[in-house]
């Protein structure tokens, strides 16, 4: 009974630290969410100053050809400037904008390694251990049991040999009884573990796959500048 106890404390305990993780991966996903709308402001916002920077040069091209046999407007070639450099400013800011993006995304990828070695080490520790455990305990049952068909089987209290066998033979039961309820107990606290785990790994996987997506819009952005 005592094992039982331990190997439920230490089931508690990982699905205590399961929770904070789940609890972490959460915050996380809002995270990429606000990630996910800065992405499309600054998408837009780059798209926005590429068509202004070209107005403004379509401008001053325009104007070229038709000042070619007289003198420029000074006033408007400087406030076309003016425009251009303002422009070229604003997209250096969405070009650093997107270095942060960047830069959070790794530290985002980072963190979802972590976790996810948190995962494998749970679950190549202390799963195999109660797998290994488990195992252990129904050889153990299964041995009481080759033990109890070698000796005849169950048998009737009664007096002489029949009684003195009784006697052999009445321990073996509560044995095998105090195993078998050691291996239902960690049986269900082994399933809800690997159901716990299971979960966790498939926010994981949506994990990667928001941080691909989120890497794709970064490089998509990049090549648009």
């Amino acid at each position: 009974m005592q094992g039982v106890l331990w190997n439920s404390f230490q089931i508690q305990q990982l699905s205590v630290q399961l929770d904070q993780l789940s609890r972490e991966y959460q915050n996380q996903e809002r995270n990429m969410e606000q990630m996910t709308i800065e992405l499309s402001t600054a998408q837009a916002q780059t798209a926005d100053a590429r068509r202004e920077t070209q107005q403004l040069r379509d401008q001053i091209s325009r104007r070229h050809s038709l000042q070619s046999d007289r003198k420029p407007d000074e006033d408007t070639v400087q406030v076309l400037r003016e425009e251009i450099k303002e422009t070229s400013a604003a997209k250096r800011h969405l070009e650093e904008q997107l270095d942060a993006l960047q830069n959070d995304l790794e530290a985002s990828r980072r963190q979802l390694e972590e976790k996810t070695q948190t995962i494998e080490m749970l679950e190549n520790t202390k799963l195999k251990q109660y797998q290994e455990e488990i195992a252990n305990l129904q050889r153990e049952l299964q041995s009481a049991r080759y033990q109890i068909e070698n000796l005849g089987g169950p048998v009737e209290p009664g007096t002489g040999a029949r009684g003195s066998l009784f006697r052999r033979l009445s321990s073996p039961p509560l044995q095998q009884e105090k195993h078998l309820r050691r291996i239902d107990a960690m049986q269900a606290q082994l399933r809800r573990f690997e159901e716990e785990t299971g979960n966790l790994n498939k926010v994981l996987d949506e994990q990667r796959a928001g941080l691909e997506e989120r890497d794709r819009l970064i490089r998509q952005l990049r090549s648009n500048q």
